[in-house]
């Protein structure tokens, strides 16, 4: 277990008030080169195993997890995680206020900054896009867009396509450096 992460997960608890998925011991650690970012844990994957993680047996994972092997990725470079990252908050029913994207942009920040190799930063989705709009990239870290790789996430014009090419820039990018 990465006891940073441990540290900060543990901490975000106690700040939010709510449970808070673990991070995958599978997956980057503190000295991951990419942040995988997603919207939140959901009532499926993380709801179940605790872990946000690529070996969930939901379609975004095993969507996120496709793309990782198909493009070659090491998993240990990735660090999966969400940017509204507690339970219970029921973003299917309520849409996100100003206040609550800038809560979440913060906390975001707090694990960006332990993350000393982080070079790059993949969004999926809209909710977290949005949320992405109050962080605070001191680093100026590359984001690249992409498409929730949820079963609805794929409903939208071109989202295979674009979720594809979103991972092949994260490989590509990964190549250069």
């Amino acid at each position: 277990m990465d006891q940073i992460l441990e540290n900060y997960r543990l901490d975000l608890e106690r700040r939010c008030g709510n449970s808070v998925p673990k991070f995958d011991p599978k997956s980057g650690s503190s000295s991951a080169i990419v942040l995988a970012l997603f919207q939140d844990p959901g009532d499926s994957g993380a709801e179940v195993s605790g872990l946000v993680s690529i070996d969930n047996d939901d379609p975004t994972a095993n969507r996120t997890k496709k793309m990782v092997e198909d493009y070659g990725i090491e998993r240990e470079v990735v660090l999966f995680w969400n940017f509204y990252a507690s339970y219970n908050l029921e973003l299917s029913r309520k849409k996100p206020k100003i206040e609550d994207k800038k809560y979440w942009a913060q906390h975001l920040e707090l694990l960006v900054d332990e993350c000393k190799r982080l070079k790059l930063i993949i969004c999926h989705g809209k909710l977290a896009r949005d949320g992405m709009s109050y962080f605070n990239n001191k680093r100026n870290i590359p984001i690249i867009s992409a498409p929730h790789p949820s079963r609805r996430g794929m409903t939208q014009p071109n989202a295979k396509e674009n979720l594809k090419g979103a991972w092949k820039n994260v490989k590509e990018i990964l190549e250069r450096n």
